[in-house]
This record gives structure tokens, sequence and C-alpha cells, in this order.
């Protein structure tokens, strides 16, 4: 991305906030501040990752949602997990499923144990293709193989789990069989609370996308455009594109909490046709790798053929750097205060991660956590 083009974006979005920002004053509104934890690793409250524990403490964080798996549909496999959290070893089995009895393991060592007072929320991410897999012979199998993980959330931080999070990206064609899973799976949940992430085309299209049957919905206020396109503005979040799915005061029929990005990733593409998303990239990781050359800003040239995150990059392959910092959480912030809320509103950054972490200003964080 050419810097005129990132000045002009810039200046098109301030004037964009200054044209709207008189729609939006006044109003008092409390956060609920909370994270996503979105690593396959679930054990973060310990000495080696002092980098998050002083995130939630230092921001006064209540909620952490904790990916635990990840599902999708492999030719020849069929629905499979693709991705685990290292909590295997809290085996429970599907007899905690009927009816839902879970005992809580109290052998943890004290420092094993995550901070009492922050709720845990165990997520599992499916993608749209395996709800298109889905049919009423192996609805209910795939259901309890999917709580049988989460649960393990509950073992492992000796608390009781009050809520439970899907993850999908579902479409017009796949929502009867996604909003059946949901269904099957709250059938085992009948205490609990089960809430659903919703992006921002489903919440402004919600008559032609669905409502998915669920306690509340986490809108995703980012991912909003197609990263696999090379001239695309920043897909991860640009004001522009979501001031367009963002009517103010749009009336949805779930009560919702907001996600905002403070993440970054890297796209990979070779003769400007997509080849692969790279987590946990930035620019200041990119700039110390030997086999990149920066070539503009946000984009770097493959120098040679290497293996990175199990990732083939060929030489001449061109990286493109997406990235959330402070101002891009700042617009974000104020995006959403377009939606309809009352007198609170649960507020979560995506995601924990120590490289993005540590590039975002502690002010500006905080200021994502307001109204």
């Amino acid at each position: 991305m050419s810097p005129n083009i990132l000045k002009s974006t810039a200046l098109f979005s301030f004037l964009l906030v200054i044209f709207s920002i008189s729609q939006l004053k006044g109003k008092k509104v409390i956060i609920n501040r909370a994270v996503y934890y979105w690593k396959n690793s679930a054990v973060f409250e310990t000495d080696k990752d002092s980098v998050y524990k002083q995130f939630i403490s230092n921001h006064k964080i209540k909620k952490v949602y904790v990916k635990m798996l990840d599902v999708d549909w492999v030719l020849k496999r069929g629905i499979v997990p693709i991705t685990k959290t290292n909590l295997s070893e809290y085996s429970d089995g599907l007899e905690y499923l009927k009816p839902y009895k879970l005992p809580i393991d109290s052998n943890l060592a004290y420092y094993e144990r995550p901070k009492e007072n922050i709720a845990f929320i165990p997520v599992v991410f499916i993608t749209n293709r395996t709800i298109a897999h889905l049919d009423s012979s192996n609805q209910s199998y795939i259901a309890e193989q999917i709580l049988r993980h989460l649960f393990r959330l509950e073992k492992y931080t000796g608390q009781t789990i009050n809520e439970y999070q899907v993850d999908c990206d579902w479409s017009e064609t796949t929502k009867d069989k996604y909003f059946a899973l949901i269904k099957k799976m709250k059938t085992y949940l009948p205490t609990k609370k089960v809430s659903a992430t919703i992006r921002l085309y489903q919440y402004k299209y919600f008559k032609k996308a669905g409502v998915p049957p669920v306690d509340k919905g986490m809108l995703m206020l980012y991912n909003l455009s197609n990263a696999t396109q090379y001239n695309s503005k920043n897909s991860i979040f640009n004001l522009p594109e979501a001031i367009k799915y963002l009517p103010i005061n749009h009336p949805y029929p779930l009560q919702l909490s907001v996600a905002l990005p403070m993440f970054s990733w890297g796209i990979l593409f070779n003769n400007y046709k997509y080849k692969a998303v790279v987590n946990d990239m930035n620019t200041s990781k990119a700039k110390f790798l030997s086999f990149l050359r920066e070539i503009r800003p946000y984009e770097y040239l493959v120098t040679c053929d290497t293996i990175y995150n199990e990732i083939p990059f060929e030489a001449g392959d061109l990286l493109k750097i997406e990235q959330c910092r402070d101002m891009e959480l700042d617009l974000a912030n104020f995006a959403m205060r377009r939606l309809p809320v009352n007198d609170s509103l649960e507020v979560s950054l995506f995601d924990l991660n120590a490289f993005d972490i540590n590039n975002i200003r502690y002010e500006s964080i905080e200021k994502a956590y307001s109204w």
C-alpha cells in the first residue's frame, strides 16, 4: 500500500469521524471488559506468559474467551478437529453429556490455576463448509464431540463455566443446518448461556442471513473485506468499510457484545494471487527475517525459498502486512458507537498476542474500553 493511499485513507477516515461525531455525543455507557485468547495453548496464567497476565491485570479484564477447538471438513476424512488446545490431558468423555454433570478438577497446583475473579468462556470455531456437510445422521455426534472438548476448560480452570460460544461465518444456504446444530448443543446445556459470533454482513442483513438461536451475539468488528485480493485495503479494519455495515441504531434481535481488532497478519501472494495467511506477523517482526526485503511500506519481497510457520515461501512471492495499531483501534472504537446500546456494553479485544500488545499504547487500549 503506497504512502499516498495511506494518507488519503487516514484523511478520509478523519473527516468521516468529524462528520458523524455530533450524532454520537453525550451517551453514557458502562463498558464490561473482555479479551480473546486465540491460541492452541490455554495455559496463559503461568510465569512464562507474563505479558498476558500483565495485560489482564493492567486493563482490569474480567472475562476471557478461550479458543478450545477448530473444526473443519477435510476431503476423504470428513468433519474433523483441525486444532485442539493442549488441554487434552484433561480427559472427560461423553458420560458427562447426559445429563450435564462435570466434575471440577481440584488437583491443579496453585500456579496453574487461572484467577478466580475472571470468567472463562470456551469457544469453538467451525468452518462454513463443515456446516454444509452436516445432516441428521451426524448432527448429534458432532454436537457431542464439540462439547466434549469445550467442557475441558471447566476442568482446567476449576471454575464453573456459565457460557459457551460458537464461532462460524455461516451463509444463507447453511443457516438452517448451523442453527440446528446450536439447538442440539443447547439440549446438553439447559442451565448455561450460549453465544455466537456475528459478522457485520450478518448483522446488517439479518433478515436474509438469519439470527442464530442463542442467548446473545458477539459482533466482530473486523475482517471487513476480502484479504485474498492483493490491492484491497486493510482487510482487518478500515473505517469506511465498517460504516457501510453499521447504520446508526440498527435494530438486531439479539443482545450484542462487540469485539474490536488488536491483531496483525501477513497475506502471502504468488504472482499477485493469494497463497496463504501468515499469522502472528507484523512489520516489526518482518524486518528481522532475513528472507524478506521491504519494497514499500507494509510490503515485502521473498528473496529465497524457505519454510516459515509451516508455510512454503518461494523467491519472488510478495508478503503484505495488515495490522491494527493505535489508529485502527481508535477508529474501531468510534465505529462501535453506532450500535444500539442502552446502559452497558461488553467490549472484547481480539486477541491476546504478545507481538501486537507490545506495539499498542496503553492509552489506546484503555480508550478502546470506553464509550
